[in-house]
């Protein structure tokens, strides 16, 4: 039997072990239960988890022309193309509530020192995710004193929120303790990976280093919809006309006005240098986009856990993605699989292009015509940056607040409890492992009842680029499993919990996991009978911080005897864990070699 155990800390330390074994043994004294959590959605119906590597989900909100999300539509009302062509729906399910945003006079306030009453589990989790490797210091602080308003009057005693940046610096873990809160907030500040805005000759910005860096694609070529977003997968390259002025072009008029003073003449090979710069920058770009994605994707699965309703607010400027889409996509993915919802507020505010630019980013006058294309380069570069937070709410059923600089509202609306929103999943028929980006449409069956309503869905996904083989399947299957709420009863498997008091301080945590066998499909391979099993056990602390697993696969090999045995008795699994006085969440997972899982939630309390 092959037994692993990652990610214990010194809370929670592993003291010993046992097998798999008949049914018989008794356990220490029962502990006091709190109570059990079953994964469920909001309205009750359980989701099952599914890993089947074409199923493709697609979380749809449907407004009326208030604003307000509609309830009561059922899988019949749906339409659901991709690619334009018509899929079935195979999957449908409700999750959320009908909530309108908390207004200042209707909100209940928490107050700056509210907290959750002793073992009350949490219903509501808000993650503020700072973008703080794209954020300058302005936007910083317009939203961190939103923020703290937010904290003060919108958010009420059973929440808890955490504080998370893309850099990984000054983050705080879920908690109800607003003063921590409002003292990591204050120590938030910009840590981009670049120099100042406009340090460099030429100043470009990330968009135009990356139409350089793409075979120099004209403006009208430049397709500022990319996937996901209404336009192609990739970007043409066609043929440079002289006439039109491109972004190298303006790049390089850039360089012979900020080096050499407006006299091309002066000026030793412009171009090359413009070409370099735009290298050096986009290079910079793109390792800071997968920085500010990764940390998103980890917030994502830190979430999964979590129980009751749990939201991202990305707080970001924004930033150009055109080469890191898949990975976009595989977070939605995630996000709409585990119902994690992600709000997007845009630090910018209100963006204003001033024409010339500004005193921020160092650039000079040029030409008329070389102004113009300026300008709108900067424009459409604008609307990528904001087309990754759209994209990202739009994708997993959330709220996009942007172009305004009323954030104490955005916070109000992007910080409150997700709207009533409704998962299609469907199963692509001959999905190619090429890693094409696939446009997806959904619309309401009938135009009649569809009138006035605005639907908001994730605008398409990535095939994958490969098969994946089934161990893999089985790891990715058992993984999300264990980081969810959802409850899966594919085997029959039952949970008993108890502790006793251990020397400082502790108590020794006993959790029985055991699996009914009559249900079970074993293979018979000669005289002998075939299974394999895979058990995770992952606990959680009272703020669904997660501590620790033990993982065990157990391959069986029955004789007749053996196995009539195992058929009357079952199995049973032993483990036991060094634990605080506390509340925790423990997690049981378990799956056979057939693909049958169970999995259990259960909410322990530990005192003396």
């Amino acid at each position: 039997m092959q037994i692993r155990s990652k990610g214990l800390t010194s809370a929670l330390v592993l003291i010993a072990a046992g097998g798999l074994a008949a049914l018989g043994s008794s356990g220490p004294a029962a502990q006091e239960p709190l109570r059990s959590v079953a994964g469920e959605s909001g309205n009750g119906q359980v989701f099952q988890l599914r890993v089947e590597r074409n199923a493709v989900l697609v979380r749809v909100v449907v407004l009326d022309s208030h604003g307000k999300a509609v309830p009561e539509l059922n899988r019949e009302d749906f339409l659901l193309f991709d690619n334009g062509k018509q899929q079935t729906i195979t999957g449908f399910m409700t999750r959320g509530e009908t909530v309108s945003a908390p207004t200042p006079a209707t909100a209940a306030p928490a107050g700056p020192h509210a907290s959750v009453a002793p073992g009350v589990i949490p219903n509501q989790f808000v993650a503020l995710y700072y973008d703080d490797l794209w954020m300058p210091f302005s936007d910083v602080t317009l939203t961190r004193n939103a923020a703290e308003h937010y904290l003060r009057t919108e958010l009420k005693p059973a929440a808890r929120v955490g504080l998370f940046t893309s850099s990984g610096r000054n983050q705080l873990e879920f908690t109800a303790n607003h003063d921590k809160l409002e003292q990591a907030l204050m120590k938030l500040e910009p840590r981009s990976m670049e120099g100042p805005p406009g340090s460099d000759c030429p100043p470009l910005t990330d968009y135009e280093a990356y139409l350089i860096n793409h075979e120099d694609i004209p403006l009208e070529q430049s397709d500022i919809s990319g996937p996901g977003r209404g336009g192609s997968n990739e970007f043409a390259t066609p043929s440079v006309l002289p006439e039109t002025p491109s972004a190298l072009a303006l790049a390089t008029q850039e360089v012979i006005e900020c080096e050499c003073g407006g006299d091309a003449s002066h000026c030793r090979n412009p171009a090359l240098k413009a070409k370099e710069a735009a290298r050096l920058r986009w290079l910079q770009a793109e390792d800071q986009v997968r920085v500010s994605l990764e940390g998103l994707r980890h917030l994502v699965q830190r979430m999964e856990v979590l129980p009751g309703r749990r939201t991202i607010l990305f707080i970001s400027p924004g930033f150009v993605d055109l080469t890191k889409l898949s990975d976009l996509g595989d977070i939605i993915d995630r996000a709409v699989q585990e119902d994690v919802v992600i709000n997007g507020l845009d630090s910018s505010g209100l963006r204003v292009r001033i024409p010339g630019g500004n005193a921020s980013d160092n650039s000079r006058v040029l030409p008329i015509a070389y102004e113009a294309i300026r300008n709108q380069i900067r424009m459409n570069g604008d609307q990528q940056q904001a087309d990754v937070l759209a994209e990202l709410a739009s994708g997993t059923g959330g709220v996009y607040f942007h172009n305004s600089n009323d954030c104490d509202q955005g916070f109000r609306e992007a910080g409150g409890l997700p709207q009533l929103a409704y998962v299609l999943e469907f199963s692509p028929s001959n999905l190619k492992d090429n890693g094409a980006y696939h446009h997806l449409k959904v619309k309401l069956a009938s135009a009649a009842k569809g009138h006035g309503f605005r639907i908001e869905a994730r605008k398409g996904y990535y095939a994958p680029l490969k098969a994946a083989n089934s161990a893999a399947l089985a790891e990715q299957q058992v993984h999300h499993a264990v980081f969810s709420r959802n409850v899966s009863q594919g085997l029959p498997l039952n949970v008993k919990t108890s502790f006793k008091k251990a020397g400082d301080g502790k108590a020794v945590l006993t959790v029985t996991l055991h699996l009914g066998a009559n249900e079970l499909n074993f293979t018979k391979e000669g005289a002998r009978y075939e299974d394999r099993f895979t058990s995770v056990t992952a606990i959680f602390d009272h703020n669904g911080r997660y501590m620790g697993e033990t993982e065990r696969n157990a391959d069986l090999h029955l004789t007749e005897s053996e196995f009539k045995r195992i058929r009357r008795k079952g199995l049973k699994l032993n483990l036991q864990f060094a634990l605080a006085p506390g509340d925790y969440q423990v997690r049981n997972v378990v799956r056979d070699s057939n693909g049958a899982l169970a999995a259990v939630n259960d909410v322990i309390r530990i005192k003396f």
